[in-house]
């Protein structure tokens, strides 16, 4: 039974525009036009360059390795964090123009990347930059991708307003999560990957149970937009990143 949850958010603050992705106590990544910079305080230890804007930032679950998601051609970069030496450039195989968005899996065996606007979800070997698996959406636009903690499932946040969840082994669709009226911009898998929570441009953020694909709870009143997502580790708050800040929710429970 689907339940509307009228939250209010606990706090706001101003929004931060360019992306990062971290090793706590290590180093900071930061996505900024046409480089990859990492840098320790606010020292750079490095500038990979690219030939086109990077658009998203992951490191690996260990840290040794930086994947960068650009807009040439919808390739993706592997890097090696301790060094900046670019170890593999995974291209599709026609050209895609477009931002690429990128994620490990929590062995950080695979990467899956997935570019507007293409239809497609793509799963790489980070070990020898194959491509292991193509997963088509049949939609123009792939917004977010995320596995789920233990690595069996992805999700795909999508232009035709819904959510995919698939078997990351063998690419088989699992369900067709649909209930957004517009673009889904993010996605992401509660801590013990028995909910997945996906926001929108609909002014929403939506709860769903990975179980069966049923809608849990539905945030409103975000007062906008919807462009990330993020849940804290624990998994009691929810942040929404919005187009007058960040709000923190407390996340609803059944």
């Amino acid at each position: 039974m689907t339940s509307k949850t009228q939250e209010q958010p606990v706090r706001s603050h101003r929004p931060i525009w360019i992306g990062i992705a971290a090793v706590v106590g290590v180093v900071i990544l930061v996505a900024a036009g046409a480089w990859v910079v990492v840098e320790r305080a606010n020292s750079p230890l490095h500038t990979m360059e690219v030939s086109s804007g990077v658009h998203s930032v992951a490191f690996s679950p260990e840290g040794s390795i930086i994947a960068s998601g650009s807009g040439d051609g919808g390739t993706v970069h592997l890097w090696d964090a301790a060094t900046a030496t670019l170890q593999h450039t995974l291209s599709p195989a026609s050209f895609l123009r477009g931002n690429t968005h990128i994620a490990f899996s929590p062995d950080g065996s695979v990467l899956a990347s997935g570019t507007w606007p293409d239809s497609a979800v793509r799963l790489w070997d980070v070990r020898d930059g194959t491509l292991l698996q193509t997963l088509e959406t049949n939609t123009d636009q792939v917004f977010s991708v995320a596995f789920s903690p233990d690595g069996r499932i992805l999700a795909s946040a999508s232009h035709d307003r819904t959510v995919r969840l698939w078997d990351a082994t063998d690419g088989t669709l699992l369900y067709t999560l649909e209930g957004h009226t517009d673009d889904v911009s993010s996605v992401v898998f509660s801590a013990d990957g028995s909910t997945l929570i996906s926001g929108a441009w609909d002014d929403t953020v939506r709860l769903w149970d990975v179980r069966d694909g049923t809608l849990l709870h539905i945030l409103e009143d975000t007062s906008g937009s919807v462009y990330d997502v993020a849940l804290s580790p624990d998994g009691t708050r929810l942040a929404t990143a919005l187009h007058d800040g960040v709000w923190l929710w407390r996340t609803p429970t059944e």
